[in-house]
């Protein structure tokens, strides 16, 4: 399955009837992928994995299996009870392989390594010339998330490493939390006698005062 190009670049589907696991699956895969779109399928209908980056199946609803399995090309990451051995050798050809009960450190390593090879390959290719592709950059943990037209992209390094590598193509950092292509800034303000940015696209940032002077600089 390849990724989605659209601007909420990641969707998921948690097919289970376990509330309590899909509602920590819900959670977690939102705070991992930025904007990212979460499915919950509690009930035995068929499920379109066409329509999904990846698919979150609970490996104790054995009569799910049969609306998943055919698929083997989906990006397919099996949930088992905590110390259970020996589902991979049932044919389902999963991508991946997660215990219950879910936690956030595990999924996140999990989903980063079946979905961010595509864009990193792609990411890889653009980036010659990122001031004509990223518009800014959001860091989360050890994590960033890079904001294009097309939608986002992960990369698998900290904001300060990115902004970084991105100084001498014209991209600044902003706060703790974000950094810029100067390209993308419509206006500055100052508000309180703090420095404030207008993005292109209509939101708005404050600078940090350990930032200003470079925000201004340019």
């Amino acid at each position: 399955m390849r990724l989605s190009s659209q601007a909420n670049a990641f969707s998921f589907a948690v097919v289970s009837s376990d509330l309590h696991l899909c509602k920590d699956a819900k959670t977690i895969l939102k705070r991992t992928y930025h904007g990212a779109e979460v499915t919950v399928v509690n009930s035995e209908r068929p499920v379109d994995v066409e329509a999904f980056n990846a698919v979150l199946l609970d490996g104790s609803d054995m009569n799910r299996w049969s609306t998943i399995a055919p698929a083997g090309h989906a990006r397919l990451i099996l949930i088992t009870p905590s110390g259970a051995r020996g589902l991979s050798a049932l044919g389902l050809g999963q991508d991946g392989q997660l215990s219950k009960p879910l936690r956030q450190k595990e999924v996140r390593e999990m989903l980063f390594r079946v979905l961010d090879l595509d864009e990193r390959v792609k990411l890889a290719r653009r980036w010659m010339n990122p001031k004509a592709v990223i518009q800014f950059c959001e860091g989360q943990g050890s994590h960033t998330i890079l904001m294009t037209a097309q939608g986002a992209l992960m990369h698998g390094r900290r904001l300060g490493e990115v902004c970084h590598k991105l100084a001498p193509y014209g991209f600044v950092r902003i706060n703790k939390s974000i950094g810029v292509n100067r390209d993308f800034i419509d206006q500055h303000a100052l508000v309180d006698e703090r420095l404030k940015v207008i993005f292109k696209n209509g939101k708005s940032h404050m600078v940090s005062r350990a930032y200003q002077a470079d925000v201004e600089a340019g």
